[in-house]
């Protein structure tokens, strides 16, 4: 009888193919940060010095090649620049310390109620509607002609024409720092919601209110310690735009002087090229205007530390239900009505945009035609091709390279610090005109400067941050014992990348993308400066019909800047969460199908 022989195992034809994917997907890990640090961080660093040098008379392409002081000079003796820059620092300041003050009011008074619950979801709408579509929505409802003081004439006698009072572009930059404060305080609002990821106040605020203090006194002792530290960087980027913002500046701030932001844009784009430098030159002043209030606030932060800690030790627990519950229902009552103008902002886009005779003081049009959207969809088709063929490839490659970086801190148990996120947040920090300057004369160097792949990478400096913003903390605070568990059944890296870890957390990647699509669409100066007029965006189409005093189709065309972005976010929010209750079971059914499958 002859001896049986056991089967010989044969490779299944797949495994070798499933190989080498691996391996390049390991590759790609590894590569990620290099590719984000010469993609990213050098275009600023370059850029910044493609500004510096020109601020000090070094612009050899236009034939400077002596350092000076000269062009600040210029910049000094401007006669709008000391108007310049009191407008910049009075609608700036203002609109950031409000913003900060009523999102950390609004926390304390209703954190982890039905209203803050109701502020956190609804943020996609805010965050996606770029500052200047909501700057001409907004301009609709302020304005002299606008639909308050419309809606007023109809409850009170007013006269027949409406007021010469500047309620938009006024001298002091009031309707730019209420614009800044509704855009900016949601996302404020945001960035305490997700630091709660970390920080977990809960047993604290518990802890605190089993002692007797109050549930407002208790999160401004225990919750905002725990809960200032992460939100620090997002505050200073919030500081940093609304200093140095333009297109809002150019719709709802003062004409003459104008704000700083928008005096170098004009001080660029004279015919006299020679204006460069002393562009560059206002552009370094700015960045370190804004480096000096930021160093100003760390040092107001030390200083009234030892005032905080002594109103820790107090021991005054904030009993006067009465006087909380007055200032609970102010907070609450003036969030609401900043979120009820701007849906009535974004509502009126619509309006005016199908509007064809619209005469004050009526509430309603007069005359209604769609013939603005038949002008504007013929002939801006193209603009509409090219600006989501932009978003959609920023924010690609965006997420893509953002989580590879984060595969790669898993991989490595290396997690971006302190110092990283810095680096991350320099795009944000830094007014834009300090860098984009440096980043066109660099990107003209290379030929690419007006060229689609330009704009593209110059939309890519500013999306990046917002996913790693959003990315960061839920892939970091995912279960492991998901990837774990598909490790124990063979899987490699690239499935547990792929069908685990992305797949649970398919709808925060989707709301990051929907994020990052929105800057890109929302970027103006970037497009204008790197573009150079050749490639044309909705952002540039809405500020400039908007500029001109064409009502009907600066409505149109931020309508239209409002729907991308807004229609994205929906699309995003529209990806059904995994189910709450036995979602350990869920995922472990859907990792053991994993087993049955070929493919990686």
């Amino acid at each position: 009888m002859s001896e049986s022989k056991a089967p010989v195992r044969r490779p299944l034809p797949w495994q070798p193919h499933r190989r080498r994917g691996e391996i390049l997907f390991l590759a790609l890990v590894r590569i990620a940060p290099v590719v984000v640090l010469a993609g990213f961080l050098l275009p600023v660093l370059l850029g910044l010095a493609g500004t510096v040098f020109p601020a000090f008379g070094w612009l050899p392409a236009l034939g400077h090649r002596n350092f000076s002081f000269a062009p600040f000079h210029i910049v000094f003796a401007h006669p709008s620049f000391l108007g310049a820059l009191r407008a910049s620092l009075v609608s700036g300041l203002t609109a950031s310390f409000l913003a900060l003050a009523l999102a950390l009011a609004f926390a304390a008074c209703s954190w982890q109620s039905r209203w803050f619950r109701l502020a956190v979801r609804t943020t996609p709408a805010f965050l996606a509607t770029p500052h200047a579509a909501f700057a001409v929505g907004l301009g609709f409802v302020l304005a002299p002609s606008g639909f308050v003081l419309r809606l007023t004439n109809a409850f009170f006698a007013t006269p027949d024409l409406p007021p010469t009072i500047a309620t938009i572009q006024d001298p002091h930059g009031w309707a730019l720092a209420c614009a800044l404060v509704i855009k900016e305080f949601p996302f404020l609002v945001l960035m305490l919601f997700a630091a709660t990821n970390n920080a977990a106040p809960a047993r604290a605020l518990a802890a605190a209110q089993a002692l007797g203090y109050s549930a407002p006194v208790a999160w401004l002792k225990v919750a905002l310690p725990l809960l200032w530290p992460q939100v620090r960087l997002p505050f200073f980027a919030v500081l940093a735009y609304s200093l140095s913002v333009t297109d809002m500046a150019i719709l709802l701030g003062p004409l003459q002087p104008p704000t700083l932001s928008v005096l170098l844009l004009e001080l660029f784009r004279d015919p006299d090229l020679s204006l460069r430098l002393a562009a560059a030159a206002g552009a370094v002043f700015q960045l370190a205007l804004i480096l000096g209030v930021l160093a100003a606030w760390c040092g107001i932060e030390k200083l009234l530390a030892p005032l905080v800690r002594h109103s820790w030790t107090t021991g005054r627990r904030g009993k006067n239900r009465r006087r909380e519950q007055l200032v609970r229902q102010t907070i609450i009552f003036m969030v609401g009505g900043l979120g009820v103008l701007f849906f009535v902002a974004l509502g009126l886009l619509g309006v005016w945009s199908f509007a064809e005779v619209w005469r004050w003081p009526s509430l309603i049009p007069q005359a209604w035609s769609h013939q603005t959207w038949h002008e504007v969809l013929m002939t801006g088709h193209t603009t509409i091709t090219t600006t989501l063929a932009l978003a959609v490839a920023v924010a690609g490659v965006a997420i893509t390279l953002t989580l590879l970086c984060l595969e790669n801190e898993e991989q490595g148990g290396k997690r971006l610090g302190r110092r990283g996120w810095l680096v991350l947040y320099l795009p944000l920090l830094l007014p834009q005109a300090a860098f984009l300057f440096g980043v066109q004369i660099l990107l003209l160097s290379l030929g690419l400067s007006g060229s689609f792949l330009g704009v593209l990478w110059a939309h890519f400096l500013f999306a990046l941050p917002y996913g790693f913003l959003v990315l960061a903390s839920p892939w970091r605070s995912a279960d492991p014992r998901y990837a774990s568990l598909a490790r124990s059944l063979g899987h490699g890296a690239r499935t547990v990348f792929l069908r685990v870890r992305c797949r649970m957390l398919l709808r925060t990647i989707a709301l990051a993308f929907a994020l990052c699509f929105s800057v890109s669409v929302a970027q103006y100066l970037a497009t204008l400066l790197v573009g150079g007029g050749w490639v044309s965006t909705l952002s540039l189409e809405a500020v400039a019909a908007a500029s001109g005093g064409a009502r009907q189709q600066a409505a149109a065309w931020a309508a239209l800047l409002a729907l991308l972005p807004l229609a994205v976010f929906a699309l995003a929010l529209a990806i059904p969460e995994s189910p709450r209750h036995n979602r350990l079971a869920h995922w472990g059914r859907q990792i053991k199908s994993l087993k049955y499958s070929h493919g990686n």
